[in-house]
């Protein structure tokens, strides 16, 4: 992951996000389709298909049901690769 030490945050995880998750979370947030900015979907996928993507990616989810980081998901999902994030599960703005 990244230099700074996410734990340290409440309500923030570091992990390891697969297709397969990034799928479900869009789901269940009901995203589908994607976001009409296609160009940064595939402008993401192509990063991580190049293993060029930064780790310590942010994704946030909001008790109203908002998320901050579609177009990452979508993103992970297009290429089918896992990318390290840092998820924000208690977030307020």
């Amino acid at each position: 992951m990244s230099h700074v030490d996410y734990r340290r945050y409440p309500g923030c995880t570091a992990m390891l996000l697969t297709p397969e998750v990034a799928q479900t979370w869009l789901d269940s947030a009901g995203r589908r389709p994607p976001p009409s900015d296609e160009s940064k979907i595939a402008a993401y996928a192509q990063v991580m298909l190049d293993g060029e993507w930064q780790p310590g990616t942010l994704l946030a989810f909001y008790p109203d049901g908002r998320l901050d980081g579609v177009h990452r998901l979508w993103a992970v999902v297009r290429s089918g690769v896992s990318i390290q994030v840092a998820v924000f599960t208690a977030c307020t703005r």
